[in-house]
């Protein structure tokens, strides 16, 4: 009959979603998020050092489990939060920011402990990490009226960089534009001049901008 045919075919569309939403699900967590974290890691290094393109790949090929592991339950736990309310999966989202660098640097690090870190490191900085985030508005919407072209060749590339400097500023991996004076920009802390800008709190001289919480 016509009824029977129609849930026949309501069926196979339901199962057929189902599918491929499962499918879609286990790309992202087993093909996305290592290509993620890789990405994260390649900025990150950029930074310091000429950096090869198959950083992206370096999941696959050291500690992949665990890097899965870790990007996974980031979502999770971002995921679980936001059903409670928006405002929570918003915190939490700045939370744990910088987990997908800290695994980056470190792919065998326990999701504990990156969690732990990348916690400890937002303390105090969250709407500041917000504040940077919405000064990029500007080029994603020039972004968006060259199709996207400005994002792939400029943009991009300027705002990962940005955000990978900002993990290395709160955990004091380097100096860059360091000196012994006058810092008018990024610092981890350890200079005894003045600094007007990022900031991990444990400077002796006058900070006006990013603070660890301590």
């Amino acid at each position: 009959t016509g009824a029977s045919v129609a849930a026949i075919v309501g069926s196979v569309v339901v199962l057929t979603m189902i599918v491929f939403m499962i499918a879609g699900l286990a790309i992202s967590i087993f093909l996305f998020n290592p290509l993620i974290a890789g990405g994260y890691r390649f900025f990150n290094r950029s930074l310091v050092m000429n950096t090869k393109i198959n950083e992206f790949a370096f999941a696959f090929k050291r500690s992949y489990l665990n890097v899965v592991k870790i990007m996974f339950l980031r979502q999770l736990y971002i995921f679980l939060c936001s059903l409670l309310f928006i405002i929570p999966g918003i915190v939490k989202a700045y939370e744990y920011y910088l987990v997908p660098y800290i695994v980056g640097d470190d792919p065998d690090i326990s999701a504990s402990e990156a969690f732990r870190m990348s916690k400890e490191l937002m303390r105090g900085n969250k709407f500041k990490v917000f504040v940077l985030e919405l000064s990029f508005l500007g080029w994603y919407i020039l972004s968006g009226m060259t199709c996207g072209l400005l994002s792939v060749f400029y943009v991009a590339p300027y705002v990962y960089l940005t955000k990978a400097a900002l993990y290395r500023r709160l955990r004091g991996l380097d100096d860059i534009y360091s000196n012994q004076g006058y810092n008018n920009g990024w610092d981890n802390g350890n200079n005894g001049g003045y600094n007007n800008g990022w900031d991990n709190g444990n400077n002796s001289g006058y900070n006006n901008g990013w603070d660890n919480g301590n």
